[in-house]
């Protein structure tokens, strides 16, 4: 007996013909994949197969004949000519003279001849096809990747009720392989920062399936079916600390950028409105983003209240080397930045963050030293992307959203330059660099 093809052929064909199909999702970070498998009888599913086999059959037999016995022409056993039938009724008469009589004796009707018949059996082949359905077991693995083909590690992932986890590695819970599969993308994927590097508006991974099915110990080994794109929106997020001089941002202004931003003195307004825009179909469901889109306008007006200042630097040392204001003939010193700031607004991707000292060269010595935080910090699903500190006065100064601006040493120690003690954070920060959480 034989399956017609190979059964794990056939089971290699049947996984073959799954195929993986993206569902509408609630939202733009959100993705629900449908397995769908053929062959499914019942919910149940199933290989079908014909089977051909070879049975020997007993076959009955009944043949008969019939025997006449005749008398041959001559004695040439190749030659078929009869010369007439046996006996010879006349030469049985006991008289033999009564051979030439004429007319000779009557004799009976017909031929002599002999009957026989032969019954039995006898064995043939015979050929028949069936068709075979037989329940087939299925092991299902999901893979989340991004372009580079890498494994991703911050997808959230679940089947429902049945089960869930994290990372792009994904095995069903048992007796759910056929389950819509959910992903959840952090929102904070679909923000990077605005970079010299050039950047597609969009991000994509894949998800692959792979199926592994089983008849009767025969398996098809794991068959990858082809990857389904998950497109994601990008969106760049440039970063810039913005300082005053005055509170809330007030004054002379000081903006300072990464040495890695293409953002000028000049783009800075116009780039700042196209991430607004972008972010502006989200601010519905997130709310969060409302401290972007509101914080522009607040930016957008200390860069128009006042002279300002741009510097390309991912550290300043000393902010005594950042002139905000020249001397001139009313003001012979004019203004640098160190001992001079009041306010800040910090915008970044998430996770960015900026560290100010109170001390030159980032030292912590006991002067004082804070950072912002874009975030998120614990509590936040998204990162507000700007965060304001409106009044560095105080030794725990308050930003908006809360939470972001955290003290790691309290102001303290001894300014040579203003000759004064260091009791807080307003007028006293001396060095500042960008770094990331």
């Amino acid at each position: 007996m034989s399956r017609m093809p190979g059964t794990q052929d056939a089971l290699v064909q049947l996984a073959h013909s799954f195929s993986v199909d993206l569902l509408p999702a609630p939202s733009p970070f959100q993705f629900d994949l449908k397995l769908r498998s053929p062959g499914v009888q019942r919910g149940i599913l199933t290989l079908v197969q014909e089977i051909t086999k070879t049975d020997i059959v007993p076959s009955a037999i009944d043949l008969k004949f019939l025997v006449k016995d005749v008398r041959w022409l001559n004695t040439n056993i190749t030659d078929s000519v009869i010369n007439g039938g046996m006996p010879v009724t006349d030469l049985l008469q006991l008289n033999i003279a009564g051979v030439t009589v004429n007319p000779p004796p009557a004799t009976p009707a017909g031929v002599p001849g002999l009957i026989a018949a032969l019954t039995g059996t006898i064995p043939i082949p015979v050929v028949t096809t069936t068709t075979s359905t037989s329940p087939v077991s299925v092991d299902v693995r999901w893979r989340v990747t991004d372009e580079a083909g890498t494994v991703v590690t911050n997808v959230s992932w679940d089947f429902g009720a049945a089960g869930s986890g994290t990372g792009g590695s994904i095995t069903p819970p048992f007796g759910h392989e056929l389950d819509d599969l959910n992903l959840t993308f952090p929102i904070d994927a679909v923000f990077t920062e605005l970079t010299n590097v050039s950047l597609p508006p969009v991000r994509k991974f894949f998800v692959t399936a792979s199926v592994n099915l089983t008849v009767a110990g025969i398996h098809s080994g794991w068959i990858d079916l082809p990857a389904v794109p998950l497109v994601l929106p990008q969106i760049a997020i440039p970063t810039l600390a913005l300082f005053t001089k005055d509170i809330p941002f007030l004054d002379l202004t000081l903006v300072v950028v990464p040495e890695n931003s293409p953002l000028t003195i000049d783009t800075l307004k116009p780039v700042l409105d196209s991430v607004k825009s972008a972010l502006q179909p989200l601010s519905g469901a997130l709310a969060i983003l409302s401290a972007f889109i509101n914080g522009v306008d607040v930016v957008k007006q200390a860069l128009d209240q006042g002279k300002v200042t741009f510097v390309k630097q991912t550290e300043i040392s000393n902010l005594r080397d950042i002139e905000l204001n020249p001397p001139d003939w009313f003001d012979w010193n004019g203004d640098d930045a160190g001992d001079m700031l009041s306010s800040i607004i910090f915008i970044g991707p998430p996770h960015r963050q900026l560290q100010c000292f109170n001390d030159t060269d980032f030292n912590p010595d006991g002067q004082g030293e804070f950072v912002v935080d874009i975030g998120p910090i614990s509590g936040e699903v998204l990162a507000p992307l700007l965060v304001k500190v409106p009044d560095l006065s105080g030794t725990a100064p308050p930003s908006d959203p809360a939470g972001h601006l955290r003290v790691l040493v309290l102001p303290n120690g001894w300014n040579a330059r203003l000759v004064r003690r260091i009791r807080e954070f307003n007028d006293e920060m001396s060095s500042i660099r960008f770094s990331w959480q």
